[in-house]
């Protein structure tokens, strides 16, 4: 929620009133291009903070957690959820943005029946965990589950607001800047993952976890940042103090 609500929240908080008022006005094409341009600009911190989840989980939830009468074992089931809620940022974050183009429609009946399929396909995948997996994998395959539901949310909420503003959000672009942004995040996330892996051999305990956690951190932020700028990524320039 941190990354969700530090980016796309303020983003849409931002621009709901200029997408309404292109409605409004009829001018559906700028609405179209404001959605695609708060996608791309939000997937710039969300897609590599996704993938900064999936791989530092592990080490997240130990420094937080692994204290008192809890030890890294018992908080470790902790970083593999955060590692299956991670990668679920992005479909939550982009549908979360994409309810607001029915709201500058004045449509708030479907956002509440786009909760409706997700809850319940959230339960359905929820409750298969619960029946199929085992016990000390069943909550994880749950956070798998919420992942999931928002894809399917996502998926439907695309193809409604696209029969309701008469055409596509994404002209083309939308696509490359994102699939830039996996082919960053992936790799940086990969180094970051081995940067925390050599630090391992420090020791357990809040110190050396810490370390790694900053190690892993650092050597994410900073491939990310580098490969995205080779990839040519011109929404990172649109960020403050990255111009």
């Amino acid at each position: 929620m941190l990354p969700q609500s530090i980016v796309t929240v303020s983003l849409v908080t931002a621009m709901l009133p200029r997408m309404s008022r292109a409605v409004a006005e009829g001018r559906i094409p700028d609405l179209r291009a404001d959605l695609s341009r708060a996608l791309r600009i939000s997937g710039v911190v969300i897609v590599p903070a996704a993938f900064l989840f999936l791989a530092l989980g592990p080490q997240i939830s130990s420094l937080l957690f692994a204290h008192g009468a809890a030890d890294a074992a018992s908080a470790r089931p902790l970083g593999y959820m955060l590692q299956a809620f991670g990668l679920g940022l992005i479909p939550f974050s982009a549908q979360y943005l994409l309810l607001r183009g029915f709201y500058a429609f004045e449509d708030t009946r479907t956002p509440f029946f786009m909760a409706a399929w997700i809850a319940g396909v959230n339960i359905a995948l929820a409750t298969a965990c619960h029946v199929a997996l085992p016990a000390r994998w069943a909550v994880v395959g749950m956070a798998g589950a919420y992942t999931l539901s928002y894809v399917a949310g996502l998926a439907l909420t695309a193809y409604l607001l696209r029969k309701k503003m008469g055409g596509r959000i994404d002209d083309g672009g939308l696509r490359r800047t994102y699939l830039k942004l996996l082919c960053a995040a992936c790799p940086a996330a990969g180094l970051g993952w081995a940067a925390a892996r050599a630090c391992a051999g420090l020791g357990e305990g809040t110190w050396p976890t810490a370390v790694a956690l900053a190690a892993g951190t650092l050597a994410t932020a900073l491939a990310y940042l580098l490969l995205a700028r080779l990839l040519k990524v011109n929404e990172l320039r649109r960020l403050p103090g990255m111009r």
